[in-house]
């Protein structure tokens, strides 16, 4: 009976849950005549179909050809299996085990469908702030659990009535199977308060809450992820969805910013709220679906405040995470590997297991749990945290672990150019352990390293000693011979301390001889690959690993990343980094596909805007549609975008960002700083400002460009229409793109610097220094 049909099973894994991926595949299978289930797991999404072979061919290319906008396919698997002779074809109740990987959705802006219907007075929804469809609406928010289904999600108070059933069961509506599919009789609903937690009395509460706004109130609103504080921005005495609402009541412009006390989590609870904005809230607008994180995660560090919100959680599970761990799974995580690896972890801070800073890690680790292997060894912090800020106090407990008293007994220029009292003040604290935590962080390596060699002593963003020593070690790689380097030892402790004293020596050496300091950072850099190159040997032969997993801020060092993948992959080993994820702490934003031969412009100026950009750092996306809380950066995007749709576009989210390599470029061609101003026009007072706290202007002025990379032969028409646009007459091209290769793109600018960064996956590229 079944001789001309065929079946297959195909498993699905990525964001396929929250998306209207069933009803896809079910609107699908019945366009290609087949037959079959549909059905969510906690791994994503498992169809079987039945039919002709060559429709099911059809419909397995269609799958990927044709997916939900909002969808993201990471796996898909299919293998023939036994016809069952279905009739039609179903979607299933999900399936659902304490194994869960599926990935889950972000909230979705309200579609244009959606919105039409909320501003339609004949619809059912009309001004109703919690409509939805398949195409938009709530979901990390809502979910308790996977498989998404409407049980597992904080909508399982409310029951459908007739109407919004009908819709969830019509495979033809935009709602089939929308899981938060509500109205105003069956749904969430909005209430307003006041400070005191008394209701008001009102029919229409987000129309009163405007009217409070428009009487100079602050009005705390509960929106998808959490509380903000709103106030009338034409008010000069009160200085989600449903804010499309609120902005219909005539507003042209609502202040909005997270709803907590500085330093603190945003509230995300009702009562929360009211307990801790009463003080600065005169009104509470909220409603009754809960937000629902199940599952806290939070970092070792005591003092951190997420850590301790965390611990004062009652009833979520509470997961301690061990900072450099995070970095080495969230790399095997992102290459799909389990078992044992060889980690090795490398960066600035993060809390140990001892109570020390870490930062220079080798861990034997999966998924659940990790080894210490080998670790630099300690040296004190003088001064804690402003160690960060000013190297050379790295360098002064690096010398004094070396050398001790003899430390002034050194003809260095660190000693020439810092205070002698500040010197021996530092020291003092040290040896009093006086705020001087340990650390093994080979970021401050670095940083010890460029003031010992007289390149920084005081740094004005995180990192700008390691990135300077970087840079000049590019011009010190051609001319070195690769196995030239300081000399090391490993000791043979079940965890070992790799002391650093012999390197420090060797490097002062190196210094007091005049050798060139471009010579002594490569020369750094390739003894930092080969000592642990070596390391990893020796634990490849003690416990059989051969898979090396690189991960944290230290390899977006173009020099440690490509030499270690280099110097592992050429004795034997497996080497995994990042290619969907940053390698440090952060996400960056990206563009897609930059290629050879396009061209790099940096925007022009939005300097009014800098004390924005300094006490609030955007995040914006470039997908339709553009959102940001800078009006220019929408305008300069719009433009670029009606130019050439398919345009690429990367808002710079990183300290520094742009002009970190601008002005390192500038300084080493000697071109100087007037670079940025020729481009960069910054007003008096935006400057004034950023001195005093003791920020760069420029350098803040440029945390709100745009750079965009576009093909050579638009090149032209993008930055005609950028430069007639008002914020964006003074743009650009800065450069271009010269080269790439598998998970790297050269950038090069027109004043001769050039910097390789890292790829992400899909051809998107991260920050740019």
């Amino acid at each position: 009976m079944h001789a001309n049909i065929a079946a297959k099973l195909i498993r699905i894994n990525g964001i396929v849950q929250g998306v209207g991926f069933r009803p896809f595949v079910y609107r699908l299978a019945y366009s290609h005549d087949l037959k079959g289930t549909a059905i969510n797991t906690s791994f994503g999404i498992s169809i079987h179909v039945e039919g002709a072979k060559k429709d099911i061919e059809c419909f397995c290319r269609d799958i990927i050809k044709k997916k939900p906008p909002l969808a993201h396919i990471t796996d898909i698997l299919d293998q023939d299996f036994a016809v069952n002779g279905f009739k039609n074809f179903t979607i299933l109740n999900s399936l659902s085990d304490n194994l869960s990987s599926t990935l889950i959705s972000p909230d979705i802006s309200i579609c244009d469908d959606c919105l039409l219907e909320l501003f339609d007075p004949k619809d059912r929804r009309y001004r109703y702030p919690f409509i939805n469809c398949t195409n938009c609406g709530p979901r990390y928010t809502i979910i308790d659990k996977v498989p998404y289904d409407r049980a597992n999600t904080s909508m399982k108070h409310f029951q459908m009535c007739e109407r919004c059933q009908t819709e969830y069961d019509d495979p033809e509506n935009r709602r089939f199977h929308a899981q938060p599919n509500a109205c105003a009789k069956c749904g969430p609903h909005v209430t307003l308060y006041n400070r005191r937690r008394e209701k008001v009395r009102t029919k229409e509460a987000i129309g009163k809450a405007a009217k409070f706004l428009k009487a100079g109130y602050i009005v705390a609103i509960k929106g998808l992820g959490g509380f903000h504080l709103a106030a009338d921005a034409e008010n000069n005495d009160a200085v989600s969805l449903l804010h499309y609402i609120l902005m219909d009541c005539g507003f042209s412009a609502l202040v909005m910013t997270s709803g907590n006390i500085a330093e603190e989590p945003i509230a995300i609870d009702n009562d929360e709220a009211f307990d801790r904005l009463s003080d600065i809230a005169d009104y509470f607008l909220v409603h009754d679906r809960d937000i629902t994180p199940q599952i806290v995660a939070y970092d070792l560090h005591p003092d951190y405040l997420s850590t301790r919100f965390a611990l004062e959680q009652k009833g979520e599970e509470l997961i301690p995470v061990q900072h450099h761990h995070a970095h080495i799974v969230s790399c095997m995580a992102e290459n799909r590997i389990t078992g044992d690896v060889i980690g090795l972890a490398f960066d600035g801070t993060g809390y140990g297991t001892d109570g020390c800073i870490w930062g220079g890690e080798v861990l034997i680790a999966n998924a659940q749990q990790f080894t210490r292997a080998a670790h630099l060894s300690y040296v004190p912090m003088s001064g804690g945290d402003r160690a960060i800020k000013e190297p050379w106090r790295m360098a002064v407990s690096y010398l004094y672990d070396a050398y001790g008293e003899a430390i002034w007994e050194l003809d260095l220029p660190l000693i020439e150019k810092i205070d002698e009292k500040k010197i021996r003040l530092a020291i003092e604290i040290i040896l009093k352990r006086v705020n001087s935590p340990f650390t093994s962080s080979l970021g401050r390596l670095f940083d010890g390293i460029a003031a010992i060699i007289g390149l920084r002593n005081y740094v004005r963003y995180e990192g700008q000693a390691a990135v300077e020593l970087e840079m000049i070690a590019i011009n010190g790689m051609n001319s070195l011979d690769e196995k030239i380097v300081y000399t090391y030892d490993l000791a043979s402790d079940d965890i070992c301390q790799i002391s650093v004293a012999s390197i420090i020596r060797r490097v002062v050496d190196d210094v007091r001889s005049g050798v060139d300091p471009v010579l002594i950072s490569a020369k750094f850099h390739l003894t930092m690959i080969r000592l642990f190159t070596d390391f990893c040997k020796k634990l490849r032969k003690r416990f059989g690993l051969n898979r090396v997993a690189l991960s944290g801020g230290a390899f977006q060092n173009s020099i440690l990343l490509e030499g270690f993948i280099r110097s592992l992959d050429k004795n034997g080993f497996k080497v995994y980094s990042h290619s969907k994820v940053p390698a440090n702490d952060g996400v960056d934003l990206s563009a897609d596909n930059a290629r050879p031969g396009d061209k790099i412009i940096l925007s022009g100026s939005i300097a009014d805007h800098g004390m924005t950009i300094l006490t609030q750092r955007e995040v914006l996306t470039f997908d339709s549609p553009v959102l940001s809380d800078t009006a220019p950066l929408n305008h300069m995007v719009k433009c670029m975008l009606d130019v050439f749709p398919d345009i690429h576009v990367l808002r710079d989210p990183t300290r520094g960002g742009v002009a970190t390599v601008l002005n390192e470029i500038a300084d080493q061609s000697k071109v100087g700083i007037q670079i940025f101003e020729d481009h960069i026009p910054i007003k008096n007072e935006v400057a004034g400002i950023c001195e005093f706290l003791g920020f760069d202007p420029l350098y803040v002025a440029n945390e709100g460009k745009l750079i965009a990379f576009v093909e050579s032969e638009h090149v032209e028409a993008v930055l005609s229409t950028v430069k007639n646009d008002q914020y964006g007459k003074d743009a650009c091209i800065i450069g271009e793109v010269v080269a790439d290769h598998p998970g790297q793109v050269t950038l090069k600018t027109r004043i001769g610097g050039s910097r390789v960064v890292s790829m992400l996956a899909g051809g998107q590229l991260p920050r740019i220094c």
